[in-house]
């Protein structure tokens, strides 16, 4: 199996930093934001990436990206729409989880990498006094990259990132549950990379 090197991963972090920022002093910063992509490079492998953005009252905006190769481009999906108590009680539950305030801070994996598969997930939380950023990097094993990153990483910061992805599992799968989920979708003109969503109802 060839291994390539992986240079998409770039705009990969340049698009989870971006999302992270305040979008302007007038905004609200949102309770949650979730960035997780997949990445497989292999001939027909499929490049996944989804983000949304919730407040604290509910309202979200979520986009999905979804590329499969040879393909060019990716399908985008953008949504907007209000949680219900329920699902709003759940997230609030999750992020106050000891497990999910207690997980090191997110640190990313040294660029570039070496690997045909990898899987990112950040997520910023608002806090009383900050936003805590968590999240954690995944990959499959490849033989002969072992001086290369990602398996070059020094084994404390894999060890974080294994903590984190069991710490985070709950909220991950939640995500997974609101994506699934048919919600009113919007046009491509509305995408943020998941900054504040509408604060109309």
């Amino acid at each position: 199996m060839t291994t390539v090197t992986i240079p998409i991963l770039a705009s990969l972090f340049s698009l989870t930093v971006v999302a992270a920022q305040d979008v302007g002093p007038v905004r609200k910063l949102p309770l949650v934001r979730i960035v997780e992509t997949s990445i497989d490079l292999h001939p027909s492998g499929i490049t996944a990436t989804s983000c949304i953005s919730i407040q604290s009252n509910g309202r979200f905006h979520l986009e999905t990206r979804l590329q499969q190769l040879p393909r060019r481009q990716a399908v985008l999906h953008i949504y907007e729409a209000t949680l219900d108590a329920f699902q709003l009680s759940r997230l609030e539950s999750m992020v106050d989880a000891q497990a999910v305030r207690e997980a090191s801070a997110y640190k990313g994996p040294k660029l570039p990498l070496v690997v045909p598969t990898v899987a990112n997930v950040r997520i910023d939380i608002s806090r009383a006094d900050r936003v805590q950023t968590v999240g954690y990097f995944a990959w499959n094993q490849q033989p002969g990259t072992d001086g290369l990153s990602p398996e070059s990483t020094r084994e404390a910061l894999k060890e974080e990132w294994r903590s984190s992805r069991r710490a985070l599992t709950p909220l991950v799968g939640w995500f997974h549950e609101v994506e699934g989920m048919r919600w009113p979708e919007l046009d491509e003109s509305h995408s943020t990379l998941c900054g504040d969503p509408s604060t109309e109802d």
